[in-house]
């Protein structure tokens, strides 16, 4: 009997798995394609996709329309995308450019490593569930969301303060929404899960540290080595005193967002380095910006305080520093910080 569970176990993860790497990754991959993004693919197409399934589902939540209307919505949506993307695919004019899926290299080699390694970790340990956890307050979230999913509606604010202030149960309502396709209780697929956050995150880490080395004189190697120095010691050290953060926190909101961080830190700093930067990435920032308040606003505070800080600090350098850098780069430093001080 515990290995016919064993087996149905398996498979549900599997299948958890598949969705939420299918949701979280294609739309915003669909719309990085067809628009020709070249950079920050990964951290674009995820922080495109989570602002996709949170947006689409205000007008529905605002008119307390059913949720199974904006399950249509989303996958026409999705669908559309798709076969917009096929269709440039195969195009004549879109014979010559960039290929749908871009070849593997070493950078892909050593993320794909460090993953893997985690993946089989996670899936064997699963995260931190130990009462008195907050996992178990989370997950009691997710099954009043999945009782309002099996009503045809969405799960309301979990607070008068919450609603208050907008705050709305996104991310516990995706959590619902999975456990109801798969017909099994969250708790059946929580491996699964919690793995694909956990995965995406490490890869935000990794990833980032490329984008940062990669302007430095380190050779090739030696930035992907760093790289995977950095995910390896996030996987060991980056947590809340004696529980790992992945293993803590892979179910909760935060770790939603905390991808989006270091994608809109990267934005930041393309902006304010390169002078043919287009405002287009300060679009983007205020877009992602506006998903994280959405779905847990302590990360999107924290994103505009390290933004304010690597602004302010960066000019103030730039300053001191005036003969050695270029006069457009100087303007951009200074009129941002001067918006920022606006806006706070």
């Amino acid at each position: 009997m515990n290995f016919f569970s064993s087996i149905t176990s398996y498979y549900t993860n599997i299948l958890t798995i598949v969705i939420y790497s299918v949701y979280l990754f294609l739309p915003g991959y669909f719309i990085v394609y067809l628009f020709n993004i070249r950079k920050h693919k990964f951290l674009l197409s995820y922080a495109i996709s989570l602002t996709f399934l949170v947006v689409t589902q205000l007008p529905f939540r605002w008119v307390e329309g059913p949720v199974s209307y904006w399950v249509w919505s989303l996958h026409l949506v999705i669908a559309s995308l798709a076969l917009g993307t096929i269709y440039k695919r195969f195009t004549r004019i879109d014979l010559e450019s960039e290929p749908l899926f871009t070849k593997f290299g070493n950078t892909s080699l050593g993320l794909i490593l460090v993953i893997a390694a985690f993946a089989l970790y996670h899936y064997i340990v699963g995260p931190y569930t130990e009462i008195p956890s907050d996992f178990w307050e989370h997950l009691a979230r997710v099954n009043i969301a999945l009782n309002a999913v099996l009503d045809d509606q969405f799960n309301p604010p979990i607070s008068t303060l919450a609603h208050t202030v907008g705050q709305i149960d996104f991310i516990h309502f995706l959590h619902a929404e999975v456990a109801h396709a798969i017909k099994h209780p969250p708790l059946a697929s929580i491996r699964g899960s919690t793995l694909v956050p956990a995965v995406i995150f490490l890869g935000s880490i990794y990833l980032f540290t490329v984008s940062l080395l990669e302007r430095s004189r380190l050779s090739n190697r030696l930035v992907i080595f760093a790289a995977v120095l950095s995910t390896l010691l996030t996987i060991t050290s980056f947590g809340t005193a004696t529980f790992s953060y992945l293993r803590y926190y892979a179910y909760f909101p935060t770790i939603f967002c905390f991808p989006i961080f270091f994608l809109c830190i990267s934005l930041l700093l393309e902006f304010l380095t390169d002078e043919h930067a287009r405002l287009t990435r300060l679009y983007l920032i205020a877009i992602f910006l506006i998903t994280m308040a959405l779905v847990h606003t302590q990360e999107a505070m924290f994103t505009v305080i390290v933004m304010v800080g690597i602004t302010v600090w960066r000019t103030v350098r730039l300053y001191v520093s005036y003969t050695n850098c270029p006069q457009s780069v100087f303007k951009r430093h200074v009129w941002s910080s001067l918006l920022i001080i606006l806006v706070i």
